[in-house]
């Protein structure tokens, strides 16, 4: 994977319901973990992006399943190389929002703060989708240049 960086490395999981990039057929890709990831590294770096509803989503339900699913998500993420989760909202924002059912913003919040400790996976709360975009494009980029150099240095 030699080259230079390029936007159309990023990779968007085709169950991805609000891509941050317009999805053509050359970056789809059925990811196993997180929503966008890097070419040909697919098993190695990943990103998940939660709106502040998603997230809110993502921790209620009956039974908790989507709150395990979305655990079980964080657990991936910290197996690979370089796992990170994007948020669209800042924590002030999420403390703002509307209740989702038992899921209060404090919750949703205290979650994050837990799972990326236990998980090792930094979170990163965004003003809105131009900063996530941004942010995503940034880590997704730096773990490619890390992949790229530790490439060069076993050579």
């Amino acid at each position: 994977m030699k080259g230079k960086w390029d936007d159309a490395l990023i990779r968007i999981d085709t169950r991805e319901q609000a891509p941050l990039w317009p999805r053509t057929d050359a970056n789809k890709a059925t990811l196993h973990t997180g929503d966008y990831s890097v070419s040909g590294y697919e098993s190695r770096v990943a990103v998940e992006r939660k709106s502040v509803s998603d997230l809110l989503g993502s921790l209620g339900g009956r039974g908790g399943v989507r709150r395990k699913r979305f655990e079980s998500e964080f657990q991936r993420l910290g197996g690979l190389e370089r796992g990170a989760v994007v948020i669209e909202g800042t924590i002030s924002q999420i403390y703002k929002a509307r209740r989702f059912g038992r899921i209060t913003p404090a919750h949703a919040i205290g979650a994050m703060i837990s799972w990326a400790a236990k998980y090792r996976v930094p979170v990163f709360f965004c003003d809105d989708r131009y900063i996530a975009r941004s942010v995503t494009k940034t880590y997704l980029r730096l773990a490619w240049e890390a992949f790229q150099k530790e490439a060069a240095d076993s050579a």
